[in-house]
């Protein structure tokens, strides 16, 4: 509990600065509050990025994941496919899981089937 009273109070601080949140710090941010705060505020760190890169992505699927909200994390993946983010095996585990938490067999398949297919597709 102290830490994420320290990631609060470092995330005031940057606010109050009017610094923005890079990807790197966002990331950052998103899984402090995913472990141990509120998920609307994982949330609210994600959305506020002004870049999203596959690091960003994985921590609010992560984030998702470790608060029990697998349907939100399958639909975050769902959403932000379009936008061509890739996988890697981080975004694989934390799908898994989420499917694993849903019982969503459909997108446990496609995942299988993305890990079975040639090297190099990932």
């Amino acid at each position: 509990m102290v830490s994420w009273k320290i990631g609060k109070g470092l995330h005031h601080d940057i606010r109050e600065n009017g610094q923005n949140v890079d990807v790197f710090v966002g990331s950052a941010l998103v899984n402090m509050y995913g472990k141990c705060g509120p998920i609307a505020e994982a949330e609210n760190v994600f959305i506020g990025l002004n870049h999203i890169d596959i690091v960003s992505f994985n921590a609010m699927l992560s984030a998702y994941v470790d608060q029990g909200e697998g349907e939100r994390a399958l639909a975050l993946f769902t959403d932000t496919q379009k936008e061509q983010l890739g996988m890697d095996m981080t975004t694989i585990l934390c799908l898994l899981q989420a499917c694993r938490q849903t019982g969503i067999m459909d997108t446990c398949w496609e995942l299988y089937f993305t890990i079975i297919s040639p090297v190099g597709t990932l």
